[in-house]
């Protein structure tokens, strides 16, 4: 199947992108969400060469079209659009199929029989689903939901990148590390890039958390967190030899990470 990515454009203060985001998460997708370029003809330009359709609203209908037909200038911006990779082939039959499925699963307007809905759902490439493991705080607690950690770790083959989400108690925001080279790095630069942020290790739960996904990951030695931050400050400060990237960790959800990665080895420029 090909990769598909959603873009959902907020122009004004009306709830319709809300709900189509809702609706897209609700069918596993994870749209990026633009709030500022709905207006640019230029920005649509440059980055909307890839299979496309852009979806607008004019009045009460629902207009659909790529970007040669959307001006300029634009006189009903888009507020979603659905991309496929540059090398996908689409036929128009097959395009139809997927405006129908986009127009009922973010529309709620319904003009696909069973068949046609079936193909598209079939077509649309849903993010990959992540491995998951829950750690618990270690608290002398009754275990709420709240009191574990969750970990999903995911591997992108083509591009040798891991990435690893955390969900930490009480907090509205993972954690999501990416470790590129991860055939010759492994896991050891995870443990360490956290702590950039500096929400990160004020707790004992963050430790112990650490602790038991160096275990559960079958590490070689002893877990020893001083020793894995002092290597990896040396490795990315510069006359120690070849210099590392600095750690690449975001508070943004793996799915729209791996999303943002995918769009910029397209060429898209994500603001």
């Amino acid at each position: 199947m090909p990769n598909t990515s959603f873009f959902v454009f907020v122009d004004d203060n009306d709830d319709t992108e809300a709900r189509i985001i809702s609706k897209l998460q609700a069918e596993g997708f994870c749209p990026l969400v633009d709030s500022v370029n709905a207006h640019n003809e230029n920005w649509f330009a440059e980055n909307m060469k890839c299979p496309h359709r852009l979806f607008s609203k004019h009045g009460d209908a629902y207009e659909y079209g790529d970007v040669s037909e959307w001006g300029p200038p634009i006189l009903a911006p888009p507020i979603l659009a659905v991309c496929f990779n540059m090398d996908t082939i689409i036929t128009g039959d097959e395009w139809l199929e997927i405006i129908r499925w986009v127009k009922y699963q973010c529309f709620g307007i319904n003009t696909s029989d069973g068949w046609g809905a079936a193909f598209a759902d079939n077509f649309l490439e849903r993010p990959i689903k992540a491995e998951e493991i829950r750690f618990d705080t270690g608290a002398e607690t009754d275990h709420k939901e709240s009191d574990f950690y969750d970990l999903k770790t995911h591997y992108i083959d083509e591009k040798d990148i891991m990435i690893y989400q955390v969900t930490k108690p009480n907090t509205d925001c993972p954690y999501t590390v990416v470790v590129r080279n991860y055939k010759q790095r492994g896991h050891t630069p995870f443990f360490s890039s956290l702590f950039v942020c500096s929400s990160w290790g004020v707790c004992c739960g963050d430790i112990s958390f650490l602790h038991q996904v160096w275990t559960h990951l079958e590490q070689e030695g002893e877990f020893d967190l001083d020793r894995l931050l002092k290597e990896h400050t040396e490795r990315c400060t510069p006359g120690n030899g070849t210099v590392e990237s600095e750690p690449e960790v975001y508070r943004r959800s793996m799915f729209n990470v791996m999303t943002t990665i995918a769009q910029k080895n397209k060429g898209f420029i994500i603001r």
